[in-house]
Formats: C-alpha cells, structure tokens, sequence
C-alpha cells in the first residue's frame, strides 16, 4: 500500500485470513476498482464531475490528470458479487475489474461531450497541485472471475448515460426542494 486508505484495505484483508486460519471462519475476500454509477457519494470522479457540470462549476483534476484508472459499472460489480457467492471458492481473493481504462482527462472530455456538448469544455477544467499519495494507476486481474463465467454487462458510455441520466434527476430534485415552501 502506498498511502493510508490502501493500507487499511490491506489491513482489513489480513484480518479477515486471521479470523480464517485461527476459527476456520468462512471468508471470500473481493475487491471492487472504480465502481460508479447512480446513487455513489459525490466526492469519487465520475459523480463529482457529473454534478460540477450540471450546476456549471469547474471540475477539479489533481496535477496533470493522466493518471489511470479501470471503471465498472455498478451493475456489473452487483452481477459478479452473485457470480463470486455462487461459484467462488472458500479462502480466495476475487478482483473485480474491468478494461475501461481511461486517465482523469479522459472522463473530463467524455463527460463535457455528453452534459456541455455545445461549449467549450476548458473552461469547467481547472488543474490543482497533485496529491502526495496520488498511484499513477491502478488495473487488476479479473481472470479467476471471468474463468467462473462472469463478462461485463455494460459498456462505458451506457454506464455513462445512466449515471448522468440519474444525477441530473437527483439534481432536479435538490434544487425543487431549495425552491419549495413548507
């Protein structure tokens, strides 16, 4: 692990095998990379840069925004959790994971496509310091899941258009209810 919050996911892992070789309790541990989708809190990638778009702020992007991430939808996480309860093996590790890989630029001008395709994108983008603990990025092996028979359901751009399509009727909602008198 290469900053706290890795660190605690190792952690946690290790705990869970302790708990396995000391009282044989029955553990599957999985690891979800870059789920998104509707509902997620707004502070990951995608939901963030989805609602600055839609009330017309700036995106933030950390140092160049080249670094790379695999993103899944959450659907599909949902459908290999199933696969992995059905299928997976007691004591085993399952990542769960995809090819989507595209770098923080790369989800800035997708978005801007699809929520502000008539202006300039630019200007919603602005570029801070990068962060000390920032990986340049992370990919996964899935083989153990795909060899029990679990494929990506949705592609990116459906995943997309789903989560824009739910935060901006959850932004409709917020800002009704600023609007409305008890």
């Amino acid at each position: 692990p290469t900053n706290p919050y890795a660190a605690t996911k190792a952690s946690a892992e290790f705990i869970c095998k302790s708990y396995y070789n000391s009282f044989k309790l029955p553990i599957i541990i999985i690891r979800a990379n870059n789920v998104y989708g509707p509902g997620q809190y707004p502070e990951k990638l995608i939901p963030k840069f989805i609602t600055s778009l839609l009330n017309n702020e700036s995106c933030t992007i950390h140092g160049d925004g080249e670094s790379r991430r695999n993103f899944i939808y959450v659907d599909d996480v949902v459908y290999a959790i199933e696969t992995i309860m059905n299928k997976g093996q007691i004591n085993e590790i399952y990542n769960i994971g995809s090819k989507n890989e595209y770098d923080v630029n790369d989800i800035f001008v997708k978005l801007c496509k699809i929520i502000k395709p008539i202006e300039y994108p630019y200007k919603y983008k602005i570029n801070v310091k990068n962060r000390y603990f920032n990986d340049f990025r992370y990919s996964v092996n899935c083989d153990k899941l795909k060899n029990m028979g679990w494929t990506e359901k949705t592609t990116f751009k459906q995943g997309l258009y789903k989560t824009i399509q739910w935060y901006t009727k959850f932004n409709e909602e917020k800002i009704h209810w600023k609007h409305t008198k008890l």
